[in-house]
């Protein structure tokens, strides 16, 4: 079986990794390629994904939601924050999945600080709203924080800017890029950040600026694992979800990459 990654700028991904290692302890045989395309060669790989040469597809930035107008059918998740992950045929038609909710309600469980609050969500991207649909399924109340210059619509009722937060006792749940280069500064100071626990979405840093000026914190490589694991049933219908010793294993694999 064949399955693959499409984006942008993606040589970075794990997600080869992530799913040979699904494999190995499945005992059964695939291979996984990354689809680096521009916009314009987007078509012809969904044409091999109709055609049964992929049997699946993960999608990442830049086109979440560019490829909504490649779907014929949408999973619920999907069609209410407008944003696809996993692509697969299903009764002869495209369906588009969104998987990070999954993978990111099991982050949130998993990291203890799900009673924290207030609740404040860093950046209002596509990744925000897949966590504002996670917060809001489980009636959280939270507020998105964005930079003055930006330019996005509103899709929450509080949204407030990064000189706004309070300093004291939180929960950051930090879905933007800032951290990812050593050179980056927090975005907001340190005396803000010091009460706060800290769930940053990003995987490849163990420990980003705003993780070492928080009180407790955690990264986003388990949302990463738990979103592929969601792809994979999503594609084969394979109980993988809950396997403790496979999400020992990725974590495992994981670590030593990002570590080398």
């Amino acid at each position: 079986m064949k399955f693959g990654l499409l984006g942008k700028e993606i040589s970075y991904s794990l997600s080869p990794n992530i799913f040979e290692t699904i494999a190995t302890h499945m005992n059964i045989e695939i291979s996984y390629e990354l689809f680096d395309v521009e916009e314009t060669s987007i078509k012809s790989i969904i044409n091999k994904l109709k055609n049964g040469v992929i049997k699946g597809l993960n999608v990442t930035k830049p086109y979440k939601e560019t490829i909504l107008k490649y779907c014929d059918v949408l999973s619920s998740e999907a069609e209410a924050i407008q944003s696809v992950n996993t692509l697969v045929m299903e009764n002869g038609h495209v369906k588009g999945y969104n998987t990070d909710i999954y993978g990111f309600e099991k982050l949130l469980l998993e990291s203890g600080f799900e009673s924290v609050n207030p609740i404040y969500v860093f950046g209002n991207g596509g990744s925000s709203k897949a966590i504002a649909h996670v917060l809001n399924t489980r009636d959280l109340d939270y507020v998105i924080v964005k930079r003055k210059t930006s330019l996005k619509k509103n899709f929450h009722q509080k949204e407030i800017h990064y000189d706004e937060i309070l300093a004291g006792e939180g929960l950051i749940i930090q879905t933007t890029t800032v951290g990812l280069d050593d050179k980056d500064v927090p975005l907001v100071n340190e005396i803000t950040l010091k009460d706060k626990n800290i769930i940053d979405l990003i995987y490849h840093i163990p420990e980003t600026i705003h993780m070492k000026l928080s009180k407790q914190s955690i990264n986003g490589i388990l949302m990463l694992i738990h979103q592929a694991l969601k792809s994979f049933s999503i594609w084969t219908s394979l109980e993988v979800l809950n396997d403790q010793e496979l999400i020992n294993k990725v974590k495992d694999v994981l670590n030593r990459e990002l570590n080398r």
